[in-house]
């Protein structure tokens, strides 16, 4: 039922990566555009008056006319590369003539950002190391792939030079590039699939065969804001090794989390329900560390967008 108890409502729609989201979100809106009793109930009430608005949040506007057209045409909406919001204020008026008015806001959320709302819940670059590297070691599906970079971070040093640095960055992207391919939902920073400027992770692989898919994302995609900026979770003995390397990574942590985790989770935050989409025939193929990895992000998105404390500045 969509929501009119409040003037002012707030909804968020998360999932994994063609879960639905935006087809789903367009035919709401289409419902709301032109209300249809019978086609969308609500208790015998009828929506009179929608007039979008301008978002409340810095984020961009939902292209709700261009996805209608896609659909209208038997295509599937463009993919989302950002966060978007649609934002209407609504007239429902009940059998008896009352009228109700609800300023409606909407979100949708890519699904490859999910992971990153680990990094909204970790003001410290140390914490979010410790919390990714317990989850790849603890999930068997998550370790093999990611097993040459959790050898070579073993092979850090105080003597470990720059390039022993640079090789650690690309096994860790290389495991990440193997965990996409499987469709494992812990790519993080998810930059790694959706750089800052929206630059889909399929337009680099575009006409690249398969067996060298690895090392050319490895080589071409972002771990952090730009190839300039990157950071991997170091364990605590290479933090105390490699000094001059984590006040590095800290900084490009810090500026990663400001610039492209805390746009979209500050929304987030701020909505007053989440509607959660989950591919099942997706789930039953992956099998219960899929299913698991999954339940994990929608708990933290739950309890991002209940807590107060979670969405400081970076530290």
């Amino acid at each position: 039922m969509i929501p009119f108890a409040k003037r002012n409502k707030r909804v968020g729609v998360i999932g994994l990566l063609q879960s639905g989201k935006t087809v789903l979100l367009t035919s709401l809106i289409a419902h709301l555009r032109n209300h249809d009793r019978d086609a969308l109930r609500l208790d015998g009430d009828e929506i009179v008056g929608h007039c979008e608005l301008k978002p409340r949040t810095r984020l961009a506007r939902f292209p709700f006319e261009q996805n209608r057209q896609r659909l209208g045409q038997g295509l599937w909406p463009t993919k989302t590369l950002e966060a978007t919001e649609y934002r209407s204020r609504n007239v429902r008026i009940n059998p008896k003539q009352r009228r109700t008015t609800c300023d409606l806001s909407l979100f949708d959320f890519p699904g490859e950002r999910l992971v990153d709302l680990i990094i909204a819940d970790c003001p410290r670059y140390d914490d979010w190391c410790e919390r990714i590297l317990h989850e790849l070691k603890a999930n068997p599906r998550f370790e093999d792939p990611m097993a040459p970079y959790l050898k070579a971070l073993r092979q850090l040093t105080p003597d470990s030079d720059a390039s022993a640095v640079e090789e650690l960055i690309l096994e860790y992207k290389r495991g990440l590039a193997r965990l996409g391919i499987a469709q494992a939902p812990v790519v993080t920073p998810s930059t790694f699939l959706i750089t800052k400027d929206g630059q889909p992770v399929c337009e680099t692989l575009q006409g690249v065969p398969k067996d060298q898919w690895i090392e050319k994302l490895a080589a071409e995609r972002p771990c952090g804001v730009s190839l300039e900026q990157q950071f991997v979770p170091l364990d605590a003995q290479a933090r105390t090794a490699l000094p001059g390397v984590l006040k590095q990574f800290h900084q490009n942590y810090a500026t990663y989390r400001q610039q492209v985790v805390l746009p979209f989770a500050k929304p987030l935050k701020g909505c007053d329900e989440l509607l959660v989409l989950a591919d099942i025939p997706m789930l039953l193929r992956g099998g219960p560390a899929l299913r698991d990895s999954q339940v994990s992000c929608w708990s933290l998105s739950l309890t991002i967008s209940n807590r107060d404390s979670v969405l400081g500045s970076a530290g």
